[in-house]
């Protein structure tokens, strides 16, 4: 008879300090990986991206707060803000265009 030991498994350590091997110990995996590490790190990267964004925005708005003058083809001008001139001119533009991708939609069924 042969006087062998059984087989050890590795051991990962949870602190990172590299695998450690105990016998009769199943392996387990650092605490630091797995699916719900890519959710948290994707959910941290939006919320920096959604606060740079808003910060851009802001500073935007700020810079183009002085008063334009708004001349339309009939009647008087009209003296507003830059920044609403801005966002009324966005918002006119983004409901066209789903108007239209809708409209254009319908043609295609």
């Amino acid at each position: 008879m042969s006087n062998q030991q059984p087989p050890q498994s590795v051991q990962v350590d949870p602190k990172g300090s590299g695998p450690s091997t105990t016998p009769g110990a199943p392996a387990t995996p650092p605490l630091h990986e797995g699916p719900g590490r890519v959710k948290r790190t994707a959910r941290s990267v939006k919320q920096v991206l959604l606060v740079v964004i808003g910060a851009l925005i802001a500073a935007f708005a700020i810079s183009n707060s002085q008063d334009v003058k708004v001349r339309w083809i009939f009647g008087d001008p009209v003296f507003a803000p830059l920044i609403l001139v801005i966002g009324i001119a966005l918002v006119a533009g983004l409901v066209l265009g789903w108007i239209i991708a809708k409209l254009s939609s319908r043609g295609s069924d």
